[in-house]
């Protein structure tokens, strides 16, 4: 369902087809913004549910693009990691500035 919680355990995207370039953002880095990210338009991900039963789930759309975000988490990887080098300097340029200014 849309709405329902949806649990993947050892998620695995097993194949990626067609690419989107839309804004992300991500709350771990509240003060980074929105930025351009590439990813697959649309996956194919195998997974078990929270009673160890394997599936497999096509998404694509939004459903892709959150899979994709939360499964780089846990590769200990957030947005800003997909960002050209110059765009990735800027934002953390600002994140460094934002946590001067508020460091207190």
């Amino acid at each position: 369902e849309k709405n329902s919680p949806l649990c993947l355990v050892n998620a695995e995207i097993t194949e990626r087809r067609g690419e989107t370039n839309t804004h992300e953002g991500c709350m771990s880095l509240l003060n980074a913004g929105y930025h351009k990210v590439k990813r697959a338009s649309e996956i194919t991900v195998v997974y078990q549910d929270r009673f160890g039963e394997k599936h497999t789930m096509d998404a694509d759309g939004f459903m892709a693009k959150c899979i994709q975000h939360e499964l780089d988490h846990l590769d200990g990887k957030v947005y800003l990691d997909h960002l050209g080098s110059l765009k990735r300097k800027m934002v953390e340029r600002k994140l460094s500035n934002f946590r001067k200014k508020n460091k207190s």
